[in-house]
């Protein structure tokens, strides 16, 4: 899967398209993008490089292909990936990794995290498909799904129907540790078994609605601000994905 030549970190720009309250605003575009390059110009004279960069137009389905399909393809062989937004209120988190599930969107609006949801079990029910043809015993796969908030360096389960929504202060009993190969795991943390793409969208409709801390922002428009970590661990592998 990994060459030489891969790098273990690839950083993506996407620019919005501008809201209503902008346009009338009377606020311009100040980037300019050459289609097919890697860079964006800011102004005049300010260039910045990556290893993706997305336009006003860009798809949802343009950047799970260019930046999230191969990632969740290696976890099938046993890598580990990490996909997570970042950017100040309103630069497009919530709608880009697809994490406002309180939302009815159409499918080609779905976001990363729905789409990564997909891909997995659909890759799930490939390779059993190709085990049976292939007269070979069925792999078997154990999915789980955790969901935490990170809130003033605190971490909080938002899956855990015990937890006080009030206690925002006090100490969490959640821990981060590193294992000896260098990998990151949790302690402490609900986990939910999931079977089916359905039941991974029940879970955030019903479980995490309930849970989640809504802040109004100065654009007066609802903003979620959460990071979800949706494990999916099999052949000693993970997957974790952050909004």
């Amino acid at each position: 899967m990994a060459t030489q030549n891969d790098c273990c970190v690839k950083v993506s720009l996407r620019i919005r398209p501008q809201m209503a309250k902008e346009k009338i605003e009377g606020c311009h575009i100040c980037t300019c993008v050459t289609p097919g390059e890697t860079q964006v110009v800011m102004g005049k004279d300010k260039a910045f490089t990556y290893d993706f960069v997305f336009d006003l137009d860009a798809q949802q389905h343009q950047i799970y292909s260019a930046c999230v399909h191969k990632l969740v393809e290696g976890c099938f062989e046993g890598y580990n990936a990490t996909v997570f937004a970042y950017g100040q209120t309103g630069s497009g988190k919530t709608y880009t990794m697809g994490t406002g599930f309180d939302v009815t969107i159409s499918e080609e609006e779905l976001g990363i995290i729905p789409r990564a949801v997909q891909h997995l079990f659909q890759g799930i029910q490939k390779r059993r498909l190709d085990a049976q043809s292939a007269g070979m015993p069925l792999p078997e796969f154990k999915v789980s799904a955790q969901f935490l908030e990170l809130y003033n360096e605190e971490i909080l389960d938002l899956f855990d129907s015990t937890r006080d929504p009030e206690a925002r202060g006090r100490k969490s009993n959640i821990k981060i540790h590193e294992d000896g190969s260098g990998g990151i795991y949790t302690t402490g943390v609900t986990s939910r078994l999931v079977s089916s793409e359905e039941e991974v969208r029940y879970l955030c409709v019903y479980d995490l609605c309930s849970a989640w801390v809504i802040y109004w922002s100065h654009w007066n428009e609802i903003r979620i601000d959460i990071n979800c970590f949706l494990k999916c661990p099999w052949y000693y592998c993970a997957c974790f994905i952050s909004a």
